[in-house]
């Protein structure tokens, strides 16, 4: 394949100035730090080379594992066979590691000490879910290169490096520190969240009804003159009415669902909402919000404190991925435990997802989704009598 017959890629990313917190230090595991190296030499063999470092304060066994999704995208992919080359160390020595299973490592520390998790990523994939490269540029997510911490909580806190080009650029939705190629994420979600360019690119911003963008494009100059002043017009001219294309419409009443994977009885997300729910549950204009909340993975009911006083929440009680049927008693308890946090009259109920987000589905019959419908319905005519 060319570069002239691949189509440019386009990277839009909405400025956040939110305050960098101190990591937290769970199960042993601080300062975790993410280096990401991509230059011409890397370039040439088509690897991003990537090192996990953090600071351990015993002996214990280490295990780290690559996500086997990304974002946005439902589907599963193995990311792990681009790994390359694996190195583990503590201080100036190597230490011993193996492995798990096919994308989870154990590192084996011999005290306190820094260790680092070293290895080149293969970046050959030209879908956005994964990572892609020529010979000056590369894109990639964070679920391609960012080990997770098993054992650990998805709210710990990281930095990521990039070494680069000098004459080249870095492009992330990350938070950056003035002045330097060190960003930071405030949880697992946010790091593995943010796709990046690195490399020769074109990348300007402007500020869009208070919000500031970035675009960045490539190959350079793909997108230059009039194609650019064009892109950037219709940035401008559709940003505001995406906004507010919630905003009071009479007869009219919007839904938002934040979904956390639903095909073939299988979950891709955990994790409460504590992270989001005051951007996410103050900033959508949406009527209702639609919350799975169908099990443990959900988290607990606390962030329901962050809606607006004129929004309905419909809580997602009755899974979509389990043909055993809910007990009526136990979902009117659930509802009386959010009702702590939001009136009563301010919930609703609902299945957690639908029964087919994609063609493939989940594994019920359409008798076992009509008695979650049902379930639905005599519950809520239960609670809200």
């Amino acid at each position: 394949m060319t570069l002239g017959s691949l189509l440019p890629f386009a990277l839009v990313l909405a400025g956040s100035m939110a305050d960098i917190e101190a990591p937290p230090t769970i199960h042993g595991l601080t300062n975790i730090v993410y280096d990401v190296t991509w230059t011409r030499e890397t370039a040439e063999r088509r690897e991003i080379h990537v090192e996990m470092s953090f600071t351990v304060d015993n002996d214990a066994v280490v295990t780290l594992s690559l996500p086997s999704w990304t974002p946005g995208s439902y589907q599963l992919d193995d990311f792990a066979k681009n790994v390359r080359g694996i190195r583990a160390s503590q201080d100036d020595g190597e230490i011993r590691w193996d492995k798990a299973d096919f994308d989870t490592w154990r590192l084996y520390p011999t005290g306190a000490g820094r260790v680092t998790l070293a290895f080149d990523y293969f970046a050959d994939a030209l879908d956005v879910g994964s990572a892609w490269s020529t010979p000056d540029f590369t894109f990639f997510n964070g679920t391609n290169l960012f080990p997770f911490p098993e054992g650990m909580g998805l709210d710990f806190g990281a930095a990521v490096v990039f070494h680069t080009e000098p004459d080249w650029a870095v492009a992330t939705g990350l938070t950056a520190e003035a002045g330097t190629w060190t960003y930071s994420a405030q949880d697992y979600h946010e790091l593995v969240d943010m796709p990046t360019f690195i490399g020769d690119f074109d990348l300007d911003s402007a500020e869009v009804d208070g919000t500031w963008y970035r675009l960045a494009t490539y190959p350079s100059g793909a997108m230059a003159g009039e194609n650019r002043t064009l892109i950037w017009d219709q940035i401008q001219r559709m940003m505001p009415p995406m906004a507010a294309v919630m905003d009071d419409v009479p007869g009219v009443t919007f839904g938002f669902h934040l979904c956390r994977g639903n095909q073939k009885n299988r979950w891709l997300v955990e994790g409460g909402y504590e992270a989001i729910a005051e951007p996410i549950f103050r900033g959508i204009r949406a009527h209702r919000l639609l919350l799975e909340y169908d099990d443990a993975r959900s988290g607990s009911f606390a962030p329901l404190a962050h809606v607006p006083d004129d929004r309905i929440v419909v809580l997602g009680l009755v899974s979509t991925k389990r043909q055993a049927l809910e007990e009526p008693e136990l979902i009117s308890r659930r509802i009386d435990e959010a009702a702590r946090y939001i009136e009563k009259d301010r919930l609703a109920l609902s299945p957690q997802c639908g029964f087919s987000t994609s063609i493939i589905g989940n594994e019920l019959s359409v008798d076992d989704e009509k008695a979650k419908l049902r379930l639905v319905a005599e519950t809520a005519r239960m609670v809200w009598r």
